[in-house]
């Protein structure tokens, strides 16, 4: 299912109510994930204890270092 979902990325609370709205006719198809900030760059060694970097992980599925890989969450 996961190569027929879109996760939007937004910054703040109020870009996340408007996609809410905007996605809310296909909620199945669509996620929202609401970041707080500006996102670190995450080749700096610190990215694996920034919240928002392991929050997007694991919205889509990923691990740091994964030798079996799984099918990702969203497009």
């Amino acid at each position: 299912k996961g190569n027929n979902c879109i996760l939007c990325l937004v910054e703040g609370n109020s870009a996340g109510c408007f996609a809410d709205v905007a996605v809310s006719p296909e909620r199945d198809k669509f996620g929202v994930l609401r970041l707080k900030g500006k996102f670190i760059n995450i080749e700096n060694p610190k990215a694996k204890q920034n919240e928002e970097v392991l929050l997007l992980c694991k919205m889509l599925g990923l691990e740091f270092r994964s030798e079996n890989p799984k099918p990702l969450r969203y497009n």
